[in-house]
């Protein structure tokens, strides 16, 4: 289940005291291309360091493939890196979708996010803000 708070750019920078100065106040605000509010979302997201690696998880993905473990694994096999994505279990802003996805019968878009939080058993843990893309599976309801 996702938990969504609402709250401004700014006032989440000084809240949870990621960004210091005002330069760094801006900087959030650029990056998530609004000055408006945003929502803050906990959950396990697949967060992959390229745009391109999204892409690609989001294409192995269908009706067919064998899930997203699997999906994961081929595509750091072929990045020669384990981290290249994954799933973490995290707290973050989501920035404009970029691209959209379809496979077969589902579709996903991809959005670059902000992760600004790491959940463990012990709570929420704040982390510097680090960019990642992640994909979101759109619900598509017949007309």
């Amino acid at each position: 289940m996702t938990t969504k708070i609402k709250t401004s750019a700014l006032a989440l920078a000084a809240a949870n005291g990621h960004v210091k100065s005002l330069i760094g106040a801006a900087m959030l605000v650029s990056a998530l291309q609004a000055a408006h509010a945003r929502e803050i979302e906990a959950d396990t997201a697949l967060i992959c360091d390229t745009r391109q690696q999204a892409e690609k998880v989001a294409a192995i993905l269908r009706s067919d493939a064998p899930g997203i473990k699997a999906a994961l694994a081929r595509v750091n096999e072929e990045e020669h890196s384990p981290s290249a994505c994954r799933l973490a279990d995290v707290e973050f802003l989501r920035g404009s979708n970029i691209a959209t996805i379809r496979t077969g019968s589902e579709t996903f878009q991809i959005a670059k996010i902000m992760v600004i939080g790491i959940l463990s058993e012990a709570g929420l843990q704040d982390v510097a803000p680090k960019f990642y893309f992640s994909i979101f599976k759109v619900e598509e309801r017949g007309a």
